[in-house]
């Protein structure tokens, strides 16, 4: 009513102002609408996510953020709105954040990227973050929106592999024994720097399976390409030779 009031007020005034000023307040009032049911789906859209998403000034200052990023970044009793996100890290790392965040600024492009971080939990999480510049009418950076992906438990996996990895590698070279890893679709192989030591081939040397055969003494060469030719036939389980 308060929109329609005010025409008719202009209307009273102006004579046939009516019509048009109507119209025009009408118009913009129909843009509002619309421009908030964006904005409500577009809210909607970002709280059903499990991921976390905010805003935020070229001064880290943060001025959205959902409700998961709210969960995992804001301590308890306070929020993240209004708070300087690089405040959060300890002093010695913030000044190489924010030579990041300027050079973003002065060429802006969406970017993405990996890091440790201390949620307001105390547990210290792997985040992928992508960064997405909001550009004002003249094309400068005025805002960026963030949205992170948690990504600890593939992190940690990746890590203890690479553990494991290495620990078989030790135990390997302690043993003096080393590992053959052939493709029977390619026919292409690898072998680790312990494999070749041993048979005395150099370490950066092409491999296959003719080329291991060749290797084997004549006397055992026929027994043991019958018994990988069988394998490869039906592979099942494991073979152990001995030549």
């Amino acid at each position: 009513q308060a929109w329609w009031t005010a025409a008719i007020a202009t209307a009273v005034a102006t004579g046939l102002g009516l019509l048009l000023v109507g119209t025009l307040v009408r118009r913009n009032r129909l843009a509002e609408w619309r421009r908030a049911a964006s904005d409500a789906r577009y809210r909607a859209m970002v709280e059903s996510q499990s991921d976390v998403v905010c805003r935020w000034l070229p001064d880290t200052t943060v001025t959205y953020a959902n409700t998961r990023y709210e969960q995992q970044f804001a301590a308890a009793g306070t929020a993240a709105v209004g708070s300087k996100w690089v405040d959060a890290f300890p002093p010695a790392e913030r000044s190489a954040l924010l030579a990041e965040i300027a050079t973003l600024v002065a060429a802006p492009a969406p970017a993405v990227y990996e890091r440790w971080e201390r949620c307001a939990d105390g547990v210290t999480r792997f985040i992928q973050w992508a960064d997405t510049p909001v550009l004002d009418d003249n094309g400068r950076c005025v805002e960026i929106q963030s949205v992170g992906r948690d990504l600890t438990e593939r992190k940690q996996a990746e890590e203890s592999a690479q553990i494991d990895s290495e620990r078989q590698r030790m135990a390997l070279d302690l043993a003096r024994q080393g590992w053959f890893d052939l493709n029977i679709r390619t026919g292409e192989a690898a072998a680790d720097a312990q494999f070749t030591r041993i048979l005395g081939y150099e370490p950066d040397e092409k491999w296959n399976l003719q080329r291991w055969l060749e290797g084997i003494h004549p006397d055992d060469r026929p027994d043991v390409g019958r018994t990988v030719e069988a394998f490869l036939a039906a592979p099942s389980g494991t073979f152990s030779l001995t030549y």
